[in-house]
């Protein structure tokens, strides 16, 4: 009987490799495509590029947001000490030169975690209020001004403080918004949370109904 006759396997092996090399270009596409979802996905999560100072000034500018940094984040500055005062002094003077209603909220916060045995400490909270034409409700922006005994809390949280300098700025700068925008800058978050805890029980703006 022939090698090529019906009942002859080099026939069937030969079906095999051509149905195996129709595999692989299939093979190839699918994974190009998927590398190109891949790479898709990864840009469209990208932050944008920052913004120099020459944005206008309606306009988030990383660079400008980076001035105050110097400034917040030039030395250690714990709760209570002599650094810390000159920070919240900085923030407050910031705020109100930008036209917001400025203040600072003096008192004393516990910890909220420890209801039992609370740590307990005086907090500065710098509040800042940018009223809208027609409010319905407040938008409230949070940071916490002050750092670790180690180290000059850039990260933590002056990034996060300069940024709000930096959105309040902007703010005032673009069109009247409908709803009311409060800065709160609190103090003491490192030791106990304290400072968020006074604002939060103490303060009479977040009694008012329409708080996000």
């Amino acid at each position: 009987m022939g090698a090529d006759s019906g009942t002859g396997r080099r026939p069937s092996r030969r079906r095999g490799a051509l149905a195996g090399g129709a595999r692989a270009p299939a093979a190839l596409l699918a994974l190009l495509l998927l590398g190109a979802l891949t790479v898709a996905s990864v840009l469209g999560i990208q932050p944008p590029s920052p913004r120099g100072a020459d944005t206008p000034p309606e306009a988030f500018s990383a660079d400008r947001a980076a001035g105050h940094l110097e400034r917040v984040a030039a030395q250690p500055h714990v709760a209570g000490s002599a650094a810390n005062d000159a920070v919240r002094e900085y923030l407050a003077q910031t705020l109100s030169g930008l036209g917001w209603e400025t203040e600072v909220q003096d008192t004393v916060g516990m910890d909220p975690t420890e209801p039992d045995l609370p740590s307990m400490a005086r907090v500065r909270n710098v509040v800042a209020l940018l009223p809208g034409s027609d409010p319905s409700g407040r938008l409230v922006l949070v940071a916490h001004h002050d750092s670790v005994q180690a180290g000059p809390g850039a990260s933590d949280d002056g990034a996060g403080v300069v940024a709000l300098l930096e959105t309040a700025r902007a703010l005032s700068e673009g069109p009247a918004l409908r709803n009311d925008v409060v800065v709160v800058l609190t103090d003491a978050e490192e030791a106990c949370l304290c400072g968020a805890e006074a604002f939060a029980g103490q303060h009479p703006w977040p009694r008012t109904a329409g708080w996000c």
